[in-house]
């Protein structure tokens, strides 16, 4: 089954009612679970310019409660990690930990997300490819890995998704294979799922008003229902019973009766 993940990212824009509204969307567009960012309160990675990121940020408090919520609801909890500190307090709140593509060189933190036994995804997005496999030897105490595929522009261009990585790379190493979505395009979750992804992450808003939805990438409540509903029909088209029942099989030419002449 392709296990669906809403992006809250920072769409909550630091309120909470807010975030479990984004929660209560998800369960309702047909998500299997939510993804929260755990950034820390000193920037870094991506926010290193030291911009004040007060819309995006979260407290341990806050988050502890939002697991809880999100449980409750039937949904899995994932986080984004930035902070190799963080792991351990993490690890008692998530069903699953995710590295993201900025991240990717930071072998230390995947390694100890590895180490607590969760769930572990990583987003190649951002890399070349000798760091990822130095990101992936770093999994290795990790029994359950997704490897995500995604492009690092925002929106992503039909023509720029290279949806082939998601079939081609990193398969022999029996992780699962994701689809990371930066598009807001149907098709490339339809593409992505008939080349194997077997996990997919949108990124969620609730009313266009969230702080990522002017970047182009982010799926409002109703699209991605729709979006979700079809893959899952298509989920079922592709892995259906085709086999023949004995009543069609009886119905097949004898070859005795083919080389039979003509009647005249």
């Amino acid at each position: 089954m392709i296990k669906f993940t809403a992006e809250i990212g920072s769409n909550h824009n630091g309120n909470i009612d807010r975030a479990r509204a984004l929660i209560d969307s998800a369960k309702d567009a047909g998500f299997d679970a939510v993804k929260f960012q755990a950034l820390p309160p000193t920037p870094s990675g991506l926010w290193r310019d030291g911009r004040d990121v007060p819309w995006a940020w979260l407290s341990s408090a806050v988050l502890d409660g939002l697991s809880d919520y999100a449980r409750a609801r039937g949904l899995e909890f994932h986080c984004s990690v930035f902070n190799i500190e963080d792991v351990d307090w993490l690890s008692s709140l998530v069903d699953s930990f995710k590295i993201g593509s900025y991240e990717i060189l930071c072998h230390d933190m995947i390694r100890a997300c590895a180490e607590t036994g969760k769930p572990l995804a990583l987003s190649f997005g951002n890399y070349m490819e000798d760091e990822a496999y130095a990101a992936i030897r770093a999994t290795r105490p990790c029994e359950d890995l997704t490897l995500y595929h995604c492009v690092s522009d925002y929106p992503t261009k039909l023509e720029n998704c290279n949806m082939q990585e998601v079939a081609n790379s990193y398969a022999f190493l029996g992780a699962k294979r994701g689809w990371s979505d930066h598009t807001r395009n149907p098709l490339a979750i339809f593409a992505a799922i008939g080349c194997g992804a077997t996990a997919v992450e949108m990124h969620l808003d609730l009313d266009g008003e969230g702080a990522e939805f002017s970047h182009g990438h982010v799926w409002l409540p109703e699209e991605s229902r729709r979006v979700i509903k079809a893959a899952r029909e298509m989920e079922t088209c592709m892995n259906g019973n085709s086999e023949p029942d004995a009543e069609r099989l009886a119905m097949r030419t004898d070859p005795k009766d083919y080389k039979r002449g003509l009647i005249k």
